[in-house]
């Protein structure tokens, strides 16, 4: 019976090359799903969500689902979504659009990029969608917002 322990990638699993009761209690310890602390502010929790946002912030472009984020994670979908909310007051998915909001921002006000551009390089997927998010954070239109700005460098 061949062994396929050779693969193992991991610092910690290469120590248990031709071991496999230690390799089956070490794959049985890494890979069961994450039990995030019943608290937010458990010490662990917050790194995991920490690490979340950092995750979010590098992909604002990029197409994120919430069960990408618990595979990456290693967590459960409710768990997630219920403690990231409790951490940072907003679902994984409202983050990332607010995360996409200000990214537009600062587009709005350093470049001169059509409104439809923006919205792409941003994250959204069309303008209608850019355009209704941005109106509930912000309270403008992205031209309103564009023209505002305008007005008060103008001055």
């Amino acid at each position: 019976m061949a062994q396929h322990s050779r693969s193992v990638s991991t610092p910690q699993s290469r120590l248990l090359v031709g071991k496999p009761k230690q390799q089956a209690a070490f794959y049985a310890h890494h890979t069961k799903p994450l039990k995030l602390g019943h608290s937010p502010t458990n010490e662990a929790t917050q790194v995991i969500f920490e690490q979340i946002k950092i995750h979010l912030s590098q992909h604002v472009k990029d197409k994120i689902c919430l069960d990408e984020l618990c595979r990456r994670f290693n967590c459960g979908k409710f768990s997630l979504l219920r403690q990231f909310k409790q951490y940072t007051g907003l679902s994984p998915i409202n983050y990332l659009i607010t995360l996409r909001i200000q990214n537009a921002k600062k587009l709005i006000i350093s470049t001169d990029l059509p409104l439809v551009q923006i919205a792409l390089e941003s994250g959204f997927y069309d303008q209608s969608h850019f355009s209704n998010c941005f109106v509930k954070l912000v309270g403008l239109t992205p031209g309103e917002y564009r023209r505002r700005i305008a007005q008060h460098l103008d001055r």
